[in-house]
This record gives structure tokens, sequence and C-alpha cells, in this order.
């Protein structure tokens, strides 16, 4: 049970997530009650090749307050690693925090994922390929037979169409945003395969779990009517979807005043529908 009026003091602290290569570092944000508690999976962004696990500690800190348990990753970054390794770690740090809930006083039952930008295109991306060979591909000793699979994601500003934004970039001449696009994906293949969008429209078999949309009307960056687009699609394949249109807000409009208090009142709502309590 989940209710977002809920205080509780939070205690922060840093776990390490076995893999082969070397261990990946994640931040956790444990409430402190009785619990158990309904988990969320942070995904920050930044282009997927910026950032790390302390990136969203401005939403992940109030969230726990009000009685969420929450696993931030870190996870590779391009240029230096290209995808999927983002895409592995994740799916790696999911198949943990489930495999640890007990033990961190969480609730697997109710475990849900949370991005933003490139984070919000890797939580959707995850959730409706959370068995992919190239994602589930490394081990997890002891757990084996865990899944990656959420029952739930919430989808900040994402970069749902990665191949539709890097040809914005390029037409816009930001080199710069275009130089992490070639840098991460390697191919143009690798965004079109790696796309909610096109994997909607190309009818591949993907999990549809539950999805809240966050997206700015002022996005330049990624238009909201991609996003809209995107939902569409979703609700079409089946998906329950909600589109949550934030008026004049820009791409990245989280942390601005004048936005922030209206995302995480939709977000622990959201939460809390999720978590099975009813709330409207």
């Amino acid at each position: 049970m989940y209710e977002p009026t809920a205080r509780f003091e939070v205690k922060v602290f840093d776990v390490e997530i076995p893999r082969e290569s070397s261990p990946l570092l994640a931040r956790v944000y444990q409430p402190q009650g009785p619990g158990p508690f309904p988990m969320l999976l942070d995904e920050h962004g930044g282009a997927w090749s910026n950032g790390d696990r302390k990136n969203d500690e401005w939403i992940d800190q109030p969230l726990a307050e009000s009685g969420l348990l929450i696993l931030s990753p870190e996870f590779r970054i391009g240029p230096d690693d290209p995808f999927p390794g983002q895409l592995q770690d994740i799916n790696l740090a999911t198949r943990w925090f489930k495999a640890h809930a007990a033990e961190l006083n969480g609730d697997r039952s109710t475990l849900g994922g949370i991005g933003f930008s490139s984070g919000g295109h890797t939580v959707v991306l995850s959730a409706m390929r959370p068995s992919h060979p190239d994602y589930s591909a490394l081990p997890l000793q002891g757990a084996e037979n865990e899944d990656a699979s959420l029952d739930y994601a919430i989808s900040c500003w994402p970069v749902i169409d990665p191949l539709a934004r890097y040809e914005r970039a390029r037409d816009k001449g930001n080199d710069e945003l275009v130089e992490k696009h070639d840098r991460f994906f390697l191919t143009v293949d690798a965004q079109i395969d790696a796309n909610p969008v096109r994997i909607l429209e190309r009818n591949e078999k993907a999990e549809l779990p539950p999805l809240l949309l966050c997206h700015g009307t002022d996005d330049d960056s990624v238009p909201f009517e991609w996003v809209a687009h995107f939902a569409d699609l979703y609700r079409e394949a089946g998906g329950d979807v909600t589109l949550e249109p934030f008026e004049g807000a820009p791409h990245g409009f989280g942390r601005q005043p004048e936005f922030k208090d209206r995302l995480f009142s939709v977000t622990k709502a959201y939460v809390a529908r999720q978590a099975g309590n009813g709330a409207p």
C-alpha cells in the first residue's frame, strides 16, 4: 500500500551489483518504516552519454520520503561504452533489485521504472523488451531465473524516437547532439531497432505494462506530437497509457519551479494507482 501524503525518514546508501567485468554501483533511497515499500527503479538521462546514480536526487529523495524504495543505478554510457551495454546494465539492475527486495524492505510485486529524457527512452525500451537476449545477457549469480519485467513505467520528456530526434538535431545543425547519437548507437540501424515507436509500427511482439508519459508541449528537442503518436500506437497495441501534457514546458522541465510540484503530484498519484490503493 502506498499513500502519497505519507512522510518517512530516508536512509541513503550505495550498493554494488555484481557484474562480470566490474561491480555496478547503485544508490538506494530507503524509507525507514515497517514496509514493505513499493519499489521504483530510476534511469537517469543525459543523451545516453552523461550522468550517474546521483543525477535524479532532486526527485528520488522526495519520492522516497513519501514511501517508495528507490534504486538509482550507474550504467555504461557513451561514448566509451556504446549500445547495448547501457540496456544490459539496466536489465541487470532490475533483476538484482527484484532479487534483493526482501532485504531492502521492498514489495517486489509493485516494481515500477521511471526515466528522464534518454532515460525515458531506456525505461520504455527495457519495459517492452525485458527478456531481449541482447539486454539480458549479463548473468546474475544466485538469481538465474529472475526476470527484468516491470509492473509499470513512468517516462518523463522521453527521447521516444531516437532516430527522429537524431534527424531533427542534424537538420538544426546540432552537431554535438548528433555526435552523441552516433557514438552511442554507432549505426542508424541500431536507432531503428532500439526504438519504441518503430517496435510498435512494425508490430514486434513486446511487453506493454501500464505507462505514464509526462511531456512538455513546448519541447523543441522532442516535439509533443511524437510522444502523442507513440501513445496512440501503444493503445492500439493493447497497452494502458496515460499521456500527461505539461502546457508550455520545454525539454527537461522537471526541476523548474512552475512545473516541479505538478510533476511530483502526477507521479505519486500514478504510483498510488499502480500500487493498488485505488487513489484517484
